[in-house]
């Protein structure tokens, strides 16, 4: 029930951004709405680590992105508003075992950016909320923080109808939690947690193709 809940509202969110944009892009008589696809290649790692002992321990993982987006062109010169929905397939690798999450991802990207002739580079910041479908392990979620949220920061370049991405994403929520191993040298910062404690980091290389 509560993950209904949570994807229901996820899909509301994005449908009231959607609807809010349009009204005001039909307000100002401007017809810039675009709607495409969206696919990528995903490098996630995990961070923020509790323990400054196990980072290396902890490696990156290569996922992808595949979903759809949308365009407005906001009444202010160079910005953008994009919204999109896709599924993202974050985790990371423990002592070489991999540990993936699938997630369906909402970031929502304000782009500024300058019309050139041909070319439109660009950087954005991109506030995203993320709920976890499912997981490589079968362990159940208690390890793991089903819903993510945080910021993404990073740039690209519109050419034709086709939109390069670049960016980095930082997680707030607390990703992962793990048994603390039998390992004296490991030392939290604060001396007294018990588990290892990290946040979702990932790097997302992705191409939009706009109908």
């Amino acid at each position: 029930m509560r993950r209904k809940l949570i994807l229901l509202t996820m899909a509301l969110l994005f449908g009231m951004t959607l609807f809010a944009s349009d009204k005001e892009s039909s307000a100002k008589g401007n017809s810039s709405f675009k709607f495409g696809i969206k696919g990528g290649v995903n490098v996630a790692s995990l961070g923020n680590l509790n323990y400054e002992s196990v980072s290396d321990l902890f490696s990156s993982y290569t996922g992808f992105s595949a979903g759809i987006a949308t365009s407005f062109q906001l009444p202010v010169q160079g910005m953008t508003l994009q919204p999109e929905l896709y599924y993202l397939s974050n985790g990371f690798k423990y002592l070489n075992e991999v540990a993936s999450v699938g997630y369906i991802h909402l970031p929502v990207n304000f782009q500024v950016g300058l019309d050139l002739i041909l070319l439109r580079p660009f950087v954005m910041v991109s506030p995203f909320v993320s709920y976890a479908l499912h997981k490589s392990e079968d362990n159940g979620w208690s390890f793991h923080n089903r819903f993510d949220y945080g910021i993404g920061v990073g740039g690209g370049i519109d050419f034709w109808r086709m939109q390069f991405q670049i960016k980095y994403n930082w997680s707030f929520a607390k990703g992962v939690t793990a048994p603390l191993l039998d390992d004296s040298a490991m030392k939290s910062e604060n001396g007294t947690s018990e588990e290892i404690v990290g946040s979702n980091r990932n790097l997302e290389i992705s191409l939009v193709f706009f109908f």
